[in-house]
């Protein structure tokens, strides 16, 4: 935007002459026209539209599973137990050979998550994978080796 300023004196007040008389009606016309072309007559611009962006839905906590301090049994117990010691020889961190199988029951990890199991099996405890095989409507079709072992 441009602003211009006029400014004028009237140098006496007792100046005679039309000139002098009819300046500051002149500045006042002047300065209502160019109001009026510099200010009123421009386009006043818009607001800018409201966007209203709905919240994002927040995704769920994963379970916190904090690994139990009870050890499992080292022999004998029921079918699940010889099982697993069969499968792992009862060691939480064992990984197979082909990097495949994990933890007591050497767990493939689909058939973890499809069995309701949260994670890497190597986090939970013994009692939280047992209850899990437990869940099983086949353990001998999951471990048909062992399984049959431990009958």
């Amino acid at each position: 935007m441009r602003v211009l300023i006029i400014s004028a004196a009237i140098l006496s007040s007792s100046s005679t002459g039309s000139y002098w008389q009819t300046l500051p009606v002149a500045l006042e016309d002047a300065h209502r026209k160019i109001w009026y072309t510099t200010i009123a007559m421009q386009p006043r611009p818009e607001p800018p539209p409201v966007v209203i962006i709905p919240p994002k839905p927040t995704p769920p906590k994963p379970k916190l599973v904090v690994p139990s301090e009870s050890k499992p049994p080292s022999g004998g117990g029921d079918r699940y137990d010889r099982t697993a010691q069969c499968e792992s020889n009862m060691q939480q961190g064992a990984v197979s050979p082909d990097g495949k199988y994990l933890s007591y029951f050497q767990w493939l990890p689909s058939t973890w998550h499809a069995a309701g199991g949260v994670g890497d099996p190597r986090d939970h405890s013994y009692s939280e994978q047992k209850a899990i095989a437990q869940s099983l409507s086949n353990p001998g079709g999951q471990w048909p080796v062992c399984w049959a072992k431990s009958g």
